[in-house]
């Protein structure tokens, strides 16, 4: 039950933002883009990137560039080739989550790292309703020299059944700072 206040109170933060529609995917729903025909450098793998406790995401790269795991905001935990989770809880409440592509790309000569998180459908029931919807997360920015801390400006585009539809030109940039821990499960990390 813990978790699923934690998902009430997150939802109440980060719903309201509103949202966009129509995100077009690959075909394999994942892509990695390495600029300059380089390959995933080594010091991104190797552990979690993790950010402050204020929105809990948390990243996992495999050598290929892709993500393995992931914490989203929601502080729900993500395998990303499983393609989601579910929840359960007391009382018949329960949350589950279908991830979309989970695209990145580093471009070597700028150390620059952009990420993109979807998740297609999100359902929570909960005490105080059932809440549905849809969010795209990008985070976008700089890999320090001693590759231990990523500078990342994070936009958030959410939909929710029944709420209205935000302008996403007035979602703002979130500026977000992730350090690099030497742990590799993800779910041992609070």
């Amino acid at each position: 039950m813990g978790r699923l206040r934690i998902l009430v109170v997150c939802s109440i933060i980060i719903l309201p933002l509103g949202g966009c529609r129509g995100y077009g995917r690959e075909e394999s729903g994942v892509e990695v883009i390495i600029e300059d025909d380089g390959r995933f450098p080594e010091f991104l793998t190797g552990g979690i990137w993790k950010q402050d406790k204020q929105y809990n995401w948390m990243f996992k790269f495999k050598p290929d560039g892709t993500l393995s795991k992931l914490r989203h905001t929601l502080n729900v935990y993500i395998a990303v080739d499983e393609g989601g989770t579910f929840i359960e809880g007391d009382d018949d409440y329960y949350a589950f989550f279908v991830l979309g592509p989970c695209d990145v790309e580093y471009n070597p000569s700028t150390r620059e790292l952009n990420v993109t998180v979807i998740l297609e459908h999100f359902t929570m029931k909960l005490p105080i309703g059932t809440i549905e919807g849809s969010s795209r997360d990008y985070f976008s920015g700089i890999v320090s020299e001693d590759g231990m801390t990523w500078e990342a400006d994070w936009l958030s585009y959410n939909e929710t059944v029944g709420a209205d539809t935000q302008d996403p030109n007035l979602v703002p940039s979130i500026p977000l700072v992730f350090t690099k821990i030497d742990i590799n499960n993800i779910n041992e990390i609070e």
